[in-house]
């Protein structure tokens, strides 16, 4: 079983915003966006980028008005180690971090997600 994950940048105004987001690979700028699982206490048993690999270029994009980007992954609740996770409730963030087209480092972060792993 793999948990779809999903992450949209949404660019509400009406006006484009220029972005550089950095990594290319295996998936399309990897090493600029995360999902993190994480369990009481906030302990990290997994992350998407745990086994990836990207070249660590950047690529500008615009985000038109109106528009969005999506970020896709998937969690198979194994941990980072490989191993099945126990039974209980996980939390799922996403992270998208890159540059402003002025240059200013940015991270954005998705609500956190609860998740009931039986």
């Amino acid at each position: 079983m793999c948990d779809p994950l999903e992450l949209a940048l949404n660019n509400p105004g009406d006006h484009a915003v220029k972005i550089s987001l950095g990594g290319t690979g295996e998936t399309q700028f990897a090493g600029s966006f995360d999902f993190f699982v994480t369990r009481a206490g906030d302990v990290q048993v997994w992350n998407w980028l745990h086994d990836k690999s990207w070249l660590t270029s950047s690529q500008r994009v615009t985000v038109d008005g109106g528009q969005q980007m999506t970020f896709k992954g998937g969690w198979n609740r194994y941990d980072n180690a490989g191993q099945p996770v126990s039974p209980g409730t996980y939390t799922i963030e996403g992270t998208l971090r890159g540059l402003t087209e002025e240059g200013t480092d940015f991270e954005l972060k998705t609500e956190p997600q609860e998740l009931e792993v039986s």
